[in-house]
């Protein structure tokens, strides 16, 4: 597990250019604590370097790694899990390898078979390599987007990064803020997919490459070299779909636990941690460490239950870590410069605290992100989808196709109908994820009209970058979480709070393998007749704990609401509502004084909207603000 970095251009010295490129290391050293790496070529103004957390291969997989040739090298972030197979197969092949890394696998794989080698990996990654033999440059992330890349590609000047901050050590990059940006947070918590808040950089969407030309610095537009709603179905009885499941879980465990260092669980108590703790403790030889989060030690939650886990698998021992309002309130500026933008989900203060205790033992965690998206585990929410879509149907039906696209949000009862009745299916399913302003499409608040007017516009633009009809309709739904979801919240969260502790979060969930399998299985047995999601996962389980299936999920309830009027508040006060505020430049201050009274009052549920706005007030003073003056 690595951070990568680095930059091309023939404008820059020598020596201005190396000692840029040493700052953009010095701001993810935390990515990779244990080595350095430096790729530079000022024939090809190419200036790249890698920071290294050793997972596999601890003596001999220091980067950048060469082929044989001397022709191809690689600078990653990640791991490649079926790196053996790979290997394998290329010494089949006569290519020599020297050392027993998974990234050496990449530089034969780039020489073989050029940029169709995406199809052929199994892992987590960010991977810039170099060609000589063609003097181009790829950059690729992998198909789910665990690991961010962040790059500035106008003509001439190519930048990239696994970190946000770490481009704008580049004076060249624009500090200027993107204000589509910040109205697709306001709205969704989340920027759309590819964008960041900053009009010069870019984030690579996952399942994405690049390629860069350096002897001139051009770069060609990102191509997609997978699709997770391009997955074809397939019938398939249910036992047939649990054996099949088992079959690629066992799988997906024997890969992800491959590695030289230290390994711990975390746990919540709920069906895709003990899957993942079961799986991992069927493969594994030894106890496994287990650790949970939460915030209220006293309050019934999924803190038993994960000890109950915990227990099952034999642990060699069950850290317990609680984020109480003080630690939460003395983390914010930490949250938010590790983020390095603004995401509204306040649960990465529990992965943040959880990583740093665990960092005291082991060095990768494995978790349970992406069983919901790709097993439909958010039932109420796709269910509630699917009639939403049923009806916008008929409503279109009963037009007889003769309302246009709506241009103007609903403002009244007839509105509203000719709004559903206009909306397409793909501007209808990001209308129905809007979890930030405006709330209630009944009561719609802290917007003004003009701004609530181009939310349709903004709907149709996501639906443009995410929508792919289907016969399925589940499979429209799970493919918004899977292509946007995850990669720009959970994910987020997961990788930036993980590494911010220099500790390496592996998903066994988000397998390529088990992805397909998933994306192949008939709606049914993702969502049971009696609305139950994650069917086929449930029932797999069910052979190994027949009596905790039924289990009531309680979760880790967050008091965010009572903090935010209590011990925040003043905070709330004096950095979203002031006259300073950065929120000025798009949002009306006497909507949102209304809307903050309402939401103290308990007229208006608002919790995570405001503490997305404070955390991007605390965002903006930290990484715009202080890069501006620096």
């Amino acid at each position: 597990m690595c951070g990568v970095t680095g930059f091309v251009s023939q404008k820059i010295a020598s020596g201005e250019s190396e000692s840029r490129l040493t700052e953009m290391l010095r701001r993810i050293i935390h990515r990779g604590p244990d080595a350095e790496g430096r790729l530079i070529k000022p024939e090809y103004g190419l200036y790249a370097g890698m920071r290294r957390l050793s997972v596999i291969d601890l003596a001999s997989g220091n980067q950048p790694i060469w082929n044989e040739y001397q022709t191809i090298a690689v600078l990653f972030n990640g791991e490649i899990y079926n790196y053996r197979e790979l290997r394998s197969e290329l010494i089949k092949r006569n290519h020599q390898f020297r050392t027993e890394s998974d990234t050496e696998v990449l530089v034969h794989l780039c020489e073989e078979y050029g940029c169709e080698m995406f199809q052929k990996l199994r892992g987590m990654f960010a991977i810039s390599l170099f060609d000589f033999r063609q003097s181009r440059m790829i950059l690729a992330r992998n198909h789910f987007g665990q690991k961010p890349l962040y790059y500035h590609a106008p003509d001439g000047f190519c930048a990239w990064s696994s970190e946000l901050k770490s481009l704008l050590v580049q004076p060249e990059i624009s500090r200027e803020q993107d204000p589509l940006a910040f109205e697709e947070f306001l709205v969704w918590l989340k920027v759309g997919p590819g964008r960041t808040h900053f009009r010069d950089i870019l984030k690579l969407k996952p399942a994405h490459y690049l390629s860069c030309d350096l002897l001139t610095g051009g770069v060609f537009d990102p191509v997609r070299y997978w699709r997770y709603s391009d997955c074809p179905q397939e019938p398939i009885s249910e036992s047939d779909a649990v054996a099949r499941l088992d079959e690629l879980l066992h799988d997906s465990m024997k890969m992800h636990l491959r590695m030289d260092v230290p390994m711990g669980l975390l746990l919540s108590g709920g069906l895709d941690s003990r899957t993942i703790a079961y799986y991992a403790d069927q493969n594994l030889d030894h106890n496994i460490r287990t650790y949970t989060a939460g915030f209220h030690a006293e309050e019934e939650s999924e803190l038993e239950a994960a000890a109950h886990t915990a227990k099952e698998i034999t642990s060699s021992g069950h850290t317990v870590v609680i984020v109480s309002e003080k630690l939460f309130r003395e983390s914010l500026k930490r949250v938010a410069w590790h983020l390095h933008e603004p995401v509204g989900d306040p649960a990465a203060f529990a992965v943040m605290a959880v990583c740093k205790r665990a960092s005291e033992d082991v060095t990768v965690l494995l978790g349970g992100e992406g069983a919901d998206e790709l097993f439909a585990g958010y039932e109420g929410s796709y269910q509630g989808g699917r009639h939403t879509l049923a009806r916008t149907a008929l409503y279109r039906k009963m037009m007889l196709g003769m309302v246009k696209p709506p241009e103007r949000y609903p403002h009244s009862k007839m509105d509203r109908f000719l709004y559903a009745a206009g909306m397409t299916p793909g501007p209808r399913i990001a209308s129905l994820l809007s979890n930030g302003f405006p709330g209630d499409i009944r009561s719609p608040r802290g917007l003004t009209t003009a701004q609530l007017d181009g939310i349709p516009q903004m709907c149709r633009r996501l639906a443009d970058d995410l929508y792919i009809s289907h016969p399925d309709v589940l499979m429209e739904l799970t493919s918004f979480d899977v292509e946007w979801h995850l990669p720009e919240s959970l994910l987020q969260k997961s990788d930036k709070m993980s590494m911010s502790a220099s500790v390496e979060l592996r998903c066994p969930f988000l397998d390529v393998e088990l992805a397909k399998f998933a994306a192949s299985l008939p709606p049914h047995l993702k969502i049971a007749q009696n609305g139950t999601g994650k069917y086929v996962l449930r029932k797999t389980m069910e052979r190994q704990f027949p009596n905790e299936m039924s289990r009531p999920k309680k979760g880790f309830p967050i008091p965010l609401n009572e903090w935010l009027k209590g011990s925040l508040r003043p905070m709330i006060e004096d950095l979203v509502l002031s006259d300073s505020a950065q929120n000025r430049h798009a949002l009306d201050a006497n909507l949102l004084r209304g809307v903050w009274d309402d939401f103290v009052a308990g007229r208006w549920q608002g919790t995570y909207i405001f503490y997305s706005l404070l955390l991007y007030e605390i965002w903006h003073s930290q990484i715009v603000q202080c890069e501006a003056s620096s």
